[in-house]
């Protein structure tokens, strides 16, 4: 198959370089990295992982930009962030059409929705992503939580092997699950993401200092009630005892823990805030449903 990485960020950079470790150069498979920004610092010195599971240096067998790729893709993960989701889908659109896989890896629910009505043509499953993973300079990723999951799959039926790419995941070492129920697992970690980047942006606080104040750990718990009642409402069978099982992730992290968002913000980049905050809002008002913490937070960091 001839698989493409678009996004050579924390999470496709990690994954497409497990990929490019196992098969690039070897025929079976052909690796693609797409990306910009580290294109020509790949090409000359290969992406380096530094990981849990060991340090390594690989080349995948092409690095491109989307404008110059040609050509068919069986398979395409889409790792870019929320906010860029259009326009990366739009410029990869050229290399897809109704044999191609794209199965999109960003931070968000309903992502599958999104990505169907930009690349109509294309057959897309949906999919998430357990890592902590981030850029630590040109053409170097730094995984650091212990954790690499990546589950996938489609609640419709797909004219697709998905067998395939599971295997081929597999073989690469990638903890990988392919799931009839993928709306489940996306939903339950927006529960968790959705609360802690809304939460730990608007206090810039660490989750540890936010878990110790009984202010902020009430209005943790008010953020998880409103996410969960938002999926129950779509039709997700959220389980009863979520918000509990969230808080006690949340207190097996580092005290001094950060969100992506947060750390976004602290920087003054371009932020997930709708896909992460911004969304319930809208949703749950479609839905008569009341949000008031994260309309609170959304309007005081838009």
């Amino acid at each position: 198959m001839k698989i493409g990485i678009l996004g050579i960020g924390g999470v496709g950079g990690f994954f497409g370089g497990i990929l490019a470790k196992e098969y690039a150069g070897k025929g079976e498979h052909e690796i693609i990295f797409v990306s910009r920004s580290s294109k020509e610092t790949i090409e000359k010195n290969g992406l380096e992982l530094r990981s849990t599971i060991g340090d390594f240096i690989v080349h995948p067998d092409l690095v491109t930009s989307a404008a110059e790729l040609n050509g068919h893709l069986d398979v395409l993960f889409l790792t870019t962030k929320s906010y860029d989701l259009e326009s990366s889908a739009q410029s990869i659109a050229h290399c897809l059409d109704e044999n191609s896989l794209v199965i999109p890896l960003l931070n968000g629910v309903e992502m599958d929705r999104r990505v169907k009505a930009i690349l109509p043509n294309a057959q897309v499953a949906n999919g998430c992503v357990y890592i902590v993973s981030t850029i630590k300079g040109p053409g170097i990723i730094q995984e650091s939580g212990g954790i690499q999951k990546l589950s996938f799959g489609s609640s419709e039926p797909l004219d697709f092997d998905l067998d395939a790419v599971q295997d081929i995941l597999r073989k690469a070492g990638i903890e990988s699950k392919l799931s009839n129920d993928i709306e489940l697992i996306t939903w339950n970690k927006y529960v968790f993401i959705s609360s802690v980047a809304s939460l730990t942006s608007y206090t810039d606080l660490s989750l540890g200092e936010i878990l110790e104040s009984s202010d902020h750990l009430a209005l943790m718990k008010l953020l998880l009630s409103e996410v969960i009642a938002l999926g129950k409402a779509k039709g997700v069978l959220l389980s009863d005892d979520l918000a509990e099982k969230a808080i006690q992730q949340m207190k097996g992290l580092p005290f001094e823990a950060t969100s992506s968002m947060q750390r976004d913000f602290r920087a003054k980049n371009i932020t997930e805030l709708d896909a992460l905050c911004g969304f319930v809002v809208k949703e749950s008002e479609m839905y008569n449903l009341k949000a008031n913490s994260f309309e609170k937070i959304y309007q005081a960091l838009s």
